[in-house]
């Protein structure tokens, strides 16, 4: 039942994916034994923030304003992660990557490399990134490299930051997503780098 009415599913259709209301209830009758999966994620727009212990931000603007690269090249961009006055037991930082970036095996290599990171999870459906830092002493600053590939050109949106300790996810730090321009091609008529 989903919001009180019946629905049946056959067993093709167990592997879907159903979009419920978030005022819904959701009911599953079986006589059988079935494993159900739920997945729950609320997205909203992300406002500028400062509750958690340290805070973390995308830098590495390239040219004009928010142009930040060139279609089919990388990103230049680095995350700065800065613990304030106490220590960070288990810092999170999640990263909206805008739709026109891809997390591939060299940008998930950088970040491997980079002896802050504990771990990276894939990007999930909505292009938010999880990286796992070790532990950070306070007032100290670590730079993880982000060097996406750039799929195509064109304004997007994306790079928002949320950033909390896991001992306590409810305090976070986050930085709005902004308006980003890909570009064809280099503004100076020099060669991309890819």
């Amino acid at each position: 039942e989903i919001g009180g009415a019946r629905r049946e599913l056959t067993r093709e259709q167990l592997h879907d994916r159903i979009e419920v209301s978030p005022d819904a209830s959701v009911a599953v009758r079986e006589g059988a034994p079935l494993v159900v999966a739920m997945e729950s994620r609320a997205l909203r727009v992300l406002e500028d923030r400062h509750d958690a212990a340290f805070d973390a931000r995308v830098e590495g603007v390239l040219g004009d304003a928010d142009r930040l690269g060139v279609a089919g090249a990388r990103s230049a961009l680095e995350l700065v992660v800065t613990a304030g006055a106490s220590d960070v037991a288990q810092p999170v930082i999640e990263v909206e990557l805008p739709s026109l970036a891809s997390l591939d095996a060299v940008a998930r290599a950088a970040l491997s490399r980079t002896q802050a990171v504990s771990s990276v999870s894939d990007p999930d459906r909505g292009g938010v990134l999880r990286i796992r830092l070790a532990p950070l002493r306070a007032e100290t600053t670590v730079r993880v490299p982000l060097v996406v590939a750039w799929l195509g050109a064109g304004h997007v949106r994306g790079l928002g930051v949320v950033a909390y300790d896991a001992v306590t996810p409810t305090r976070t730090t986050t930085h709005a997503t902004r308006v980003i321009d890909i570009g064809r091609e280099p503004r100076d008529g020099s060669e991309v780098s890819r």
